[in-house]
């Protein structure tokens, strides 16, 4: 009878834990966070997408806001937000000098006079998300 006591124990104390992991937000495996370019990758949490550097950033990432489209080389990404919280229309765009690791605040009549961001093709984030699982494999 005693062994039937500690056998409950140990599965009852196995179930708490397993609740637990599961209930948490917690990426175990890193597979939130896709690799975009240099130090930057996309981060998808919450049904939206995220600029991040090595993890998830508090406050929507390093913009401050959720990625609608985004497009990169090797030296700029260039990512036209939409809110990070609730829905909305796109809500302004942001140019990241990959090598400087510098943000700015851009309007959109400024993107095509610009010759380092005229040819990025902008894709949605998702699209950038999953480019970048298909760049891990």
């Amino acid at each position: 009878m005693r062994r039937f006591g500690v056998i409950t124990l140990a599965t009852g104390a196995t179930l708490i834990l397993a609740l637990c992991l599961a209930a948490c937000d917690v990426d175990l495996f890193g597979n939130d966070r896709q690799p975009l370019v240099g130090p930057y990758g996309v981060f998808v949490g919450e049904g939206k997408y995220y600029l991040v550097l090595d993890r998830f950033q508090a406050g929507c990432g390093l913009l401050g806001d959720a990625i609608h489209q985004i497009g990169w080389n090797e030296r700029v990404i260039l990512v036209q937000l939409e809110p990070c919280v609730g829905d909305g229309p796109p809500s302004g765009w942001r140019v990241v000098n990959v090598q400087a690791k510098t943000i700015e605040t851009i309007s959109e009549g400024l993107i095509k006079p610009r010759p380092d961001l005229t040819d990025l093709k902008l894709v949605p984030a998702a699209e950038a998300w999953s480019r970048g699982r298909s760049r891990r494999k």
